[in-house]
């Protein structure tokens, strides 16, 4: 059944499978056509970009920006369209399957109880057989026996009811002990007693059954162990069959969280391409407004790139005019320059005659300043010499001159005294110097002021 129903289910796949790739093809096409459709812009683009304003197709190319990019716009639109519409055909047919599958879940669930059942009946069925072909396989022994003994045990054993004999109580026959182990098998499939005994009747009935029956029985027990094959089989089948259907539900919960997912996305989207919408539908509005504003533009560039020129043009006077100020301002410096140089050589020349007449002043006053320094000198070793003699004098009129009363009058004269003569000494020591000092600072202001103005120059 399983088998038919997968069978029945290709034939739908196959048809979506068709209906998939028409409609991969439908949309690389598309894309196609939108690639197209840029690389227009594109060109177009450049094409504008490369024309200049005085042609007077700016507004054409424009127009047609514009229907190219609205074309773009709405091409892509259809085609986000076409694939949301896809989404939810596959979501919703895989959901249908889905539904299919669990409404058919059920019926196999009772079928593969039905079969399970049938396979343990068999089974049972089978145990029985079993048995039974092995007491046959062993009753020509029990008939050799029973024809080895006397006719009187022979007659007397099936109205014996109390206990053995001695010989079959020590060492029992094969045939015994099948007997009691179909009873215990008998025990734990049925429970009634009667039962056992009518089954142990008709297996003592079935062993006088002759030889011949054997092959019959073998016979079916091939069929029975080819049934239980079969039924086993069967099981895997079902079983295979089970976990098809537990990964089919886990497939179908996976679906419809996909199929939730994408409902979601599904209604973004259109939000989007709403939100698209009104601001497709507010650039149609402000595409005028641009256009007017696109206009002032070129027309405020133009005048701007008049006043450029005509800025340009004045630019180029100013520099014609400044080169001409610079090349008389560059000669008049060459003029100065060359003054300057003849200056210099001028006062070079000065200079050196200026050292010439300072050598021989300064051979003149060296013999004067040596006479000078040894006047120095001697003033003041005899002004030591006079401070010497002045303070022994004092100390010797003190010792003498206070025993008497008179000391301190005595050296307020001396100290006035030697107070005039130490003026009178440095005066004219001075008198001496400033000659001197006076020529000394005469040339070296002359040589500081011909040295600032060689370095001025």
């Amino acid at each position: 059944m399983m088998i038919c129903y997968m069978k029945k289910n290709k034939n739908p796949l196959k048809e979506k499978e068709a209906e998939y790739n028409k409609e991969d093809q439908v949309r690389k096409q598309a894309e196609i056509s939108v690639c197209t459709i840029d690389t227009e812009l594109e060109t177009e683009r450049n094409h504008f970009n490369q024309v200049s304003p005085s042609d007077g197709t700016e507004n054409k190319l424009l127009h047609n920006y514009h229907k190219k990019k609205d074309e773009v716009s709405m091409k892509r639109l259809g085609m986000d369209t076409v694939k949301y519409q896809n989404q939810e055909k596959k979501c919703f047919e895989n959901t249908e399957i889905l539904r299919e599958k669990n409404t058919s879940l059920p019926w196999t669930q009772k079928l593969n109880e039905e079969t399970h059942m049938e396979i343990f009946q068999d089974n049972e069925q089978l145990g029985i057989w079993k048995v039974e072909s092995t007491l046959q396989n062993f009753t020509p022994e029990s008939e050799k026996q029973s024809t080895e003994r006397p006719e009187t045990d022979v007659k007397s054993h099936p109205a014996r009811s109390g206990p053995a004999p001695p010989h079959q109580g020590e060492s029992p026959t094969p045939k015994r002990n099948l007997e009691l182990a179909f009873q215990r098998g008998r025990d734990k499939d049925f429970s009634s007693q009667e039962k056992k005994n009518i089954d142990v009747s008709n297996l003592n009935i079935s062993s006088e059954i002759p030889s011949q029956q054997v092959p019959k029985s073998e016979v079916k027990t091939s069929d029975l162990e080819n049934e239980l094959h079969q039924s086993r089989v069967m099981t895997l089948d079902t079983d295979q069959v089970n976990r098809h259907l537990k990964q089919r539900q886990c497939q179908l919960k996976e679906m419809e969280y996909r199929y939730q997912n994408e409902q979601r996305k599904r209604n973004e989207h259109l939000r989007k391409q709403e939100a698209s919408k009104e601001k497709v539908s507010k650039l149609q509005r402000e595409t005028p407004l641009h256009e007017d504003q696109l206009h002032d533009y070129q027309n405020k560039g133009e005048n701007k790139i008049n006043g450029l020129i005509i800025v340009q043009t004045q630019f180029y006077d100013v520099i014609k005019k400044l080169q001409a100020r610079n090349d008389r301002c560059r000669l008049m410096l060459e003029n100065k320059y060359l003054e300057l140089i003849n200056e210099t050589n001028h006062l070079k020349d000065q200079l050196d005659q200026y050292g010439k007449e300072k050598a021989e002043e300064m051979d003149d006053l060296t013999p004067k300043t040596n006479n000078a320094s040894s006047k120095h000198l001697r003033l003041r070793t005899n002004y030591e010499c006079f401070m010497q003699n002045l303070f022994f004098y004092k100390k010797h009129t003190r010792s003498t001159r206070v025993e008497r009363g008179q000391g301190v009058r005595w050296e307020c004269d001396i100290e006035h005294q030697a107070r005039w003569d130490l003026e009178e000494k440095q005066k004219q020591t001075q008198g001496a110097a400033p000659e001197i000092t006076h020529q000394f600072r005469k040339t070296d202001f002359t040589s500081i002021r011909k040295q600032s103005k060689f370095h001025k120059i």
